[in-house]
């Protein structure tokens, strides 16, 4: 999560009080502040590259829920 874009999006969710979220393949940083979820995590390498659109599918409803109580980063 460096670069212009990255950074330039959490600046601007920091600023607007917003949380950011990713959802990735596999996360080496956790930013703080920043909502990081990763299919390998989550489901494993094999399944996360057999099987990524379920994969993504089940991360994203869970940091659906996530949001929707309140979890924070």
């Amino acid at each position: 999560m460096h670069g212009k874009v990255p950074a330039g999006v959490m600046r601007a969710a920091e600023l607007a009080r917003i949380t950011v979220a990713v959802v990735c393949g596999s996360a080496r940083v956790h930013p703080e502040g920043v909502l990081v979820r990763s299919l390998v995590d989550r489901v494993g390498p094999d399944r996360a590259t057999d099987d990524a659109r379920r994969s993504v599918e089940l991360v994203a409803e869970e940091l659906a829920q996530d949001i929707r109580q309140d979890v924070q980063p």
